[in-house]
């Protein structure tokens, strides 16, 4: 005679149960938004050196300290900037708008359009995140 039993599993719940995973403490939403913080930190740390830098003499006088439509935002100017090419080099409109708003602000510092600069990476960095998020299909 086999001393040996038989294993016989049974139906309905003699299986083994894998342990559960406890749950994390962060939800997909607050892992986004920590990662999120994390790249624009990150973002911000590599380019903050530009924050003390001087305007250049490569185009900048081109495109902010010398050009009349920049330096005198008026609705003349306004239109001139999104109608026509003002530096008879390229046409970007938006390019010129920002800077004539930015020019409001902080006139010839070049410190404010370097921060605008910045802040413009990481807004692009926010928009990609999500734009990548949004093609995988993640709805957290």
């Amino acid at each position: 005679m086999n001393n040996r039993k038989k294993h016989i599993q049974k139906k309905g719940g003699n299986a083994p149960v894998k342990p559960t995973q406890q749950e994390s403490s962060m939800s997909d939403r607050d892992r986004n938004m920590a990662l999120l913080a994390g790249v624009c930190v990150i973002i911000f740390i590599c380019f903050h050196y530009t924050l003390d830098n001087q305007f250049l003499n490569w185009d900048d006088w081109i495109y902010v300290t010398k050009d009349k439509y920049i330096t005198s935002f008026t609705a003349a100017s306004f239109n001139s900037i999104l109608f026509h090419d003002i530096t008879l080099n390229y046409y970007h409109p938006l390019t010129m708008l920002s800077l004539a708003v930015n020019y409001q602000f902080s006139q010839l510092n070049p410190g404010g359009y370097y921060f605008t600069n910045v802040l413009l990476h990481i807004l692009n960095a926010i928009l990609v995140f999500y734009f990548v998020k949004n093609i995988n299909g993640s709805n957290g």
